[in-house]
């Protein structure tokens, strides 16, 4: 199973970038700890510049699955 980062959901994260995942607070690349799941950036991060996880409105954007079957 792959996790798809909680990024993805996130009003901050750049969609119009396909090179690196990177968003409002991080603007050089989102640090793997939190692509990684293994930091919940709703808390604050080094460098983040004070901007959390907000989610996005489902209206905006199709939801994400927080889980994907490599399989599929």
């Amino acid at each position: 199973m792959t996790y798809v980062p909680l990024c993805m959901n996130c009003v901050h994260f750049d969609r119009n970038n396909r090179e690196i995942d990177r968003c409002t607070a991080f603007p050089d690349g989102i640090p793997e700890e939190i692509t990684e799941q293994k930091f919940d950036h709703r808390m604050a991060y080094p460098g983040d510049h004070d901007i959390r996880f907000e989610p996005i409105e489902p209206k905006d954007v199709p939801p994400y699955p927080l889980i994907v079957d490599e399989d599929d």
